[in-house]
């Protein structure tokens, strides 16, 4: 992968902020054990690399009832496939978000002991219809992952999906360049509190 100039003014910007930013740190407060649920956040950006490629991410965090988290793992990276409509980006962010969700669940139920609800999380409308409402997708390149995505709802292995606005959704900050306040205050805090509309 070639840099341009602009990258390398970015990145310096970036880590010349973080070491003029003396509070800049993570939060890592005790959780209530009885309460453990994961909250995955997804989120993708059609088209938005230099060469037109989508970019995925996504952030999981280990949340109680009381809205305190803490961060499990995130990734941000350029979508493999060609991606020739938002929606799938969304469905490629979202499968991959619930691959690594399904991981840390399986492995903290073994530590933990009970069972770990997970609530996957989203701010495209259309995504959260066709795994809620049982709505097709046209793209049938996508059915796999959508179906796989249904059929872990269904199984309650996806606890619940929710839908918010996307000013909320902290993985917006792993897609889009710019600041992301509802991921600084995640991070600053250590607490969760973005609404979800559904």
């Amino acid at each position: 992968m070639l840099f341009s100039e602009r990258h390398i003014k970015e990145f310096n910007k970036a880590v010349k902020h973080a070491k003029a930013t003396k509070d800049l740190f993570l939060t890592y407060t005790t959780l209530e054990r009885e309460s453990l649920h994961l909250r995955v956040y997804a989120d993708a950006s059609f088209a938005s690399n230099d060469d037109l490629s989508s970019q995925l991410g996504y952030v999981v965090l280990l949340c109680d009832a009381e809205d305190r988290c803490h961060v499990l793992t995130y990734t941000s990276k350029k979508a493999r496939r060609i991606v020739r409509r938002t929606m799938a980006g969304e469905v490629y962010a979202f499968a991959d978000a619930f691959d690594a969700a399904y991981i840390l669940k399986h492995d903290l139920e073994r530590v933990y002991g009970p069972p770990l609800p997970s609530v996957m999380l989203t701010d495209s409308k259309q995504m959260f219809d066709v795994i809620t409402r049982a709505s097709h997708t046209t793209e049938k390149r996508h059915m796999i992952d959508v179906a796989a995505a249904r059929d872990a709802y269904n199984k309650h292995e996806i606890s619940n999906v929710g839908l918010f606005k996307s000013e909320h959704n902290i993985a917006d900050a792993l897609t889009k360049p710019g600041l992301c306040s509802a991921l600084e205050e995640v991070l600053r805090a250590g607490v969760d509190k973005n609404p979800v509309q559904q």
